[in-house]
């Protein structure tokens, strides 16, 4: 789940909205406990945006995640499970000190 904006929204058709959230189609951002909050979000001007089915380039975490996957984890990394939680867990506090993270031309801020 990725919060897009927190200023009045034009784009989304809302034109009252405080915030557009844009989700996957995973199965927790469909499930019943999910649906019954929508109208409680909504009538706080939060808009929901549902990313396409399959579309990995558009969600911020595939796109982090293929950088880590292809090109920041070394090969022995994949040897064993302990050792691939060992490289991300080191992966992950390095890009923890870094405010601004550039990927593909896309900056990330999140971190």
């Amino acid at each position: 789940m990725t919060i897009m904006n927190t200023q009045p929204c034009f784009m989304s058709g809302f034109r009252y909205a405080i915030a557009e959230v844009v989700l996957d189609i995973a199965s927790i951002n469909r499930s019943k406990a999910f649906r019954q909050k929508i109208a409680k979000w909504m009538s706080h001007r939060t808009h929901l945006i549902y990313l396409s089915t399959y579309s990995p380039e558009l969600n911020l975490i595939e796109i982090l995640w293929r950088q880590v996957k292809y090109y920041w984890l070394p090969l022995g990394a994949y040897l064993s499970f302990g050792r691939l939680c060992d490289e991300v867990h080191r992966l992950l506090k390095t890009m923890e000190k870094s405010t601004r993270l550039i990927i593909n031309n896309q900056l990330f801020t999140s971190f």
